[in-house]
């Protein structure tokens, strides 16, 4: 299904992930001819770009994809940045100064698209991924956030713990591992503060820790924003041992997921807050207590989404191709 515009103009969506995003590939089928689709893990095998810059003559950059279709620069409508890989030296038989030059290349060229439209730009994403940013945010409109400890100064950890009951703890940076040759995520852990506390000070400094007080759960909401457009999912969690803690942990299809429509006051803060990061698309996660009191977790500048579309039926793949084809 391709969306009802009238476009006049030759110039397409440039979308930048990797084979295997079925995201993109929803997208891909509503938007059809009028996107132009890079898959980055096969940057020196399935496309090319090429910038050729100078003071006296006109300026040639494009992308060419292994049909032999090339995009220059001012036929790119917008971007959308979703999920790119970089590829492995085992994978492509390349040594790491072949793959480094032409990753950081690419780069050169994307941070060079600043007049045209972007969802999902790398840049902006890293820095809108910050913990520290999106709670500080999320506290200065009104949301409730829960205390929170990145650290690893004993004093501060020590005073910290004997404040919470229970503490979460999460993942800061690394996201999972790989054991026996699978890769497993690292999920929120929650413990007893005075357990803790009764670890060997080493062990409590031996890092940072990402800690936050506990809070108990009525339900969880996903929220997806597409530009102006909010498109919130319940998640029973509380419902399902496993899911009780961390909701990562069951499995999706025994979780029961609704569309139930947010309190005015809270689309507004959620709204809010993008239009203060300048977030043409995010994925919050929300808590809602058994006292009525709504909590703000963190938001996702690029986080997934087909999952929610699937069992809600919410057209949010419609909505972010309707985004993108409003800028053609």
């Amino acid at each position: 299904m391709e969306l009802t515009y009238v476009v006049n103009s030759k110039k397409k969506i440039l979308l930048i992930t990797n084979e295997e995003d079925p995201h993109a590939d929803i997208v891909i089928k509503i938007l059809g001819k009028h996107v132009f689709r890079i898959n980055t893990e096969r940057i020196l095998e399935s496309f090319y770009y090429s910038a050729y810059l100078s003071s006296s003559d006109s300026s040639n950059i494009y992308f060419k994809n292994s049909l032999n279709k090339k995009i220059y620069l001012n036929e790119i409508a917008s971007v959308y940045y979703r999920r790119p890989e970089k590829p492995s030296t085992k994978d492509l038989g390349l040594n790491n100064i072949q793959i480094g030059e032409a990753w950081g290349g690419l780069y050169h060229l994307l941070y060079a698209l600043t007049d045209i439209p972007w969802m999902g730009h790398p840049f902006k994403d890293k820095i809108n991924s910050s913990r520290i940013l999106q709670l500080t945010t999320a506290s200065n409109l009104g949301f409730k956030i829960p205390e929170t400890l990145i650290s690893r100064d004993y004093d501060d950890i020590s005073r910290f713990l004997k404040r919470c009951d229970r503490v979460a703890i999460k993942p800061l940076h690394e996201r999972g591992t790989t054991l026996e040759g699978f890769w497993t995520p690292y999920f929120t852990e929650v413990r007893d503060a005075k357990k803790i506390l009764n670890l060997n000070t080493e062990t409590l400094v031996n890092t940072y820790n990402y800690m936050q007080e506990y809070i108990n759960k009525k339900r969880e909401w996903r929220i997806t924003i597409v530009g102006n457009k909010i498109f919130p999912c319940v998640i029973e969690s509380q419902k399902s041992e496993r899911a009780r803690l961390d909701w990562r942990k069951e499995d999706i299809d025994s979780l029961e997921h609704y569309y139930e429509k947010l309190p005015k006051n809270i689309e507004e803060k959620i709204l809010k807050y993008c239009k203060s990061l300048d977030l043409n698309f995010g994925a919050m996660d929300l808590i809602e207590t058994n006292n009525d009191e709504w909590y703000f977790l963190e938001c996702n500048p690029n986080g997934q989404w087909l999952w929610i579309e699937l069992i809600t039926k919410m057209k949010i793949s419609e909505s972010i191709a309707s985004w993108h084809m409003s800028h053609l």
